[in-house]
């Protein structure tokens, strides 16, 4: 119940993962990092996620880091803080689309983006041979005044008013399952800020007992989202993950669309619009995405399953000739956020090209 690998650290607290993993694991990263550099932190609303913060913000002190602690927030916002207050780098403590009693720490460089192949395999050899670069007891790092949870979130939906024409979304009602994470936190902002007409469900967030398996799949949205969205009168239904970046569609005729449909979906949007002509995506995703990128002059490019992989290739092209890259899991980066993995924004996107196009999803 512990996978210890490129991606991160990830297993059942208790059982598989051990404040001893995350104290080693914080003082790698501490150590792999530029000396003295601010440290992003964040993490999602998990029970487990109080003890794991603990040893993530005692790894990095003792290497010397001040951190920034921004409380309960989505993996997009910590990577957007990261960028913004020139941080270099951040961890994200959370599981994901998996069950309550599973944790994780997820790692960020100073662009506030994965960690590439290369800069992973570094980390894991600075925790396997244990090689931590302590700081005397004078130089030790301390946690510094900077944006909470509110301001961290408001910063980041502000970008996203730059990026999305809101008043073209109105008009639309839309059934969100928050699964009882963060996404909720942002979503009412959100609908303050931009008048969005949303019905959000399991919108509470929950450390211990979800309302369900916070997967975004087919059948999850199946079972807990789409009975809904016809009753609701709602134009679409989505459904996150707890940190909120993957993201799982429902029609407005209330018909479950499969987590591989997104990447698709968006790459038809996406292609036509700027420059980029390149899809990067794994092997494991679906052929369609070649379909739509001929009818579009565009390519895709496959490489091996893992987030480190993607971002591997990304750093091949420059950015303007990327036009998505994602995965066949509802998690998909776009240009315009500097291709960090957002279900939040991937959402937005759906809506605008429904709203530009006169189109339904179904």
């Amino acid at each position: 119940m512990l996978r210890i690998s490129h991606v991160g650290l990830r297993g059942v607290v208790g059982r598989g993962l051990t404040a001893a993993h995350v104290l080693d694991f914080a003082a790698a990263f501490g150590t792999f990092l530029e000396p003295g550099c601010r440290v992003v932190v964040g993490r999602d609303p998990r029970a487990s996620g109080i003890m794991l913060r603990e040893g993530v913000l005692a790894g990095l002190t003792a290497c010397g880091h001040d951190v920034v602690d921004l409380g309960v927030v989505s993996t997009p916002v910590i990577q957007h803080c990261i960028r913004n207050l020139g941080a270099g780098g951040g961890i994200s403590i959370g599981a994901s689309h998996n069950t309550a009693d599973w944790n994780a720490l997820k790692f960020f460089g100073p662009e506030g983006i994965y960690l590439s192949t290369a800069e992973a395999g570094e980390l894991l050899d600075i925790y396997h041979l244990r090689r931590f670069d302590f700081a005397p007891w004078d130089r030790t790092g301390r946690c510094v005044e900077a944006p909470c949870a509110s301001e961290a979130i408001e910063s980041y939906v502000a970008e996203l008013g730059e990026h999305y024409d809101f008043d073209k979304l109105r008009r639309f009602r839309i059934v969100v399952d928050c699964s009882n994470g963060t996404s909720s936190m942002i979503l009412r902002r959100l609908e303050k800020r931009y008048g969005l007409d949303l019905v959000l469900i399991n919108e509470r967030t929950e450390g211990r007992r979800f309302a369900h398996d916070p997967a975004t799949n087919r059948e999850t949205v199946a079972l807990q989202l789409a009975p809904l969205v016809k009753p609701l009168a709602a134009d679409a239904g989505f459904l996150f993950d707890v940190d909120s970046d993957r993201v799982a569609l429902a029609t407005e005729t209330g018909e479950a669309v499969s987590e591989e449909m997104v990447l698709p979906l968006l790459a038809d949007y996406m292609l036509p619009r700027g420059e980029g002509k390149i899809v990067i995506t794994n092997l494991s995703t679906t052929a369609l995405v070649e379909e739509v990128a001929a009818r579009h002059g565009g390519r895709v490019i496959r490489v091996p399953v893992g987030r480190q992989a993607a971002i591997d290739a990304l750093t091949s092209y420059r950015p303007e000739q990327v036009a998505i890259a994602g995965e066949g899991t509802g998690a998909v980066m776009m240009p315009q956020f500097r291709f960090v993995y957002d279900g939040i924004a991937a959402m937005l996107a759906v809506l605008t090209m429904m709203a530009e196009q006169g189109r339904k999803l179904s």
